[in-house]
């Protein structure tokens, strides 16, 4: 289990950190924890990739709340944002239910990567989360097609950079 040791530094850099009061190497701690939880991320990415590949990906079924997801995500991404200057905000549509059921966690790593590029490729203005219904239409029954949409003022895309965005390991820009 690749996870296994990186846990337990996780775990032992978080047990030192409570019991540092002093700010210096407190910081540094902190700097490690940082690292360690952004290795955690990629990781768990690269395994999530190796199990939709090989059709393994489960997605799961729960109740989650549609604005609170939206707004844990932007609130994360938040920081860097102003940090280039970009002002970062949500738009979630009113009449949506408060509820839905759906895989949370693949929703948050989707927006997640859709917000970080925006805010890579963006240089000025602002970026903004939308959630709506798809064109007002509900689906059979009690599904709701849902409409998540990341706008910037970013570097755009060619025709030609969107195509090639859904072959493995992609990207519009190879030089970035």
């Amino acid at each position: 289990e690749i996870r296994t040791p990186l846990n337990a530094i996780i775990g032992l850099t978080h047990l030192l950190q409570v019991d540092t009061p002093d700010p210096g190497p407190r910081e540094r701690l902190d700097k490690v924890a940082a690292a360690a939880h952004h290795l955690l991320g990629i990781i768990n990415d690269i395994l999530d990739l190796s199990k939709v590949e090989a059709g393994q990906l489960t997605l799961e079924s729960r109740e989650f709340d549609l604005a609170e997801l939206v707004e844990q995500s932007v609130a994360l991404l938040r920081e860097k944002a102003a940090a280039k200057l970009l002002r970062l905000r949500s738009e979630v549509a009113a009449g949506l239910p408060v509820r839905l059921v759906g895989d949370p966690l693949r929703l948050q790593q989707v927006l997640l990567n859709f917000v970080g590029n925006a805010i890579k490729f963006s240089d000025r203005g602002e970026i903004v989360v939308r959630a709506r219904p798809d064109d007002g239409e509900r689906g059979d029954g009690p599904t709701l097609r849902l409409r998540i949409e990341v706008a910037d003022q970013g570097i755009g895309l060619s025709q030609e950079q969107q195509a090639r965005l859904f072959q493995s390991f992609a990207q519009a820009d190879d030089s970035t």
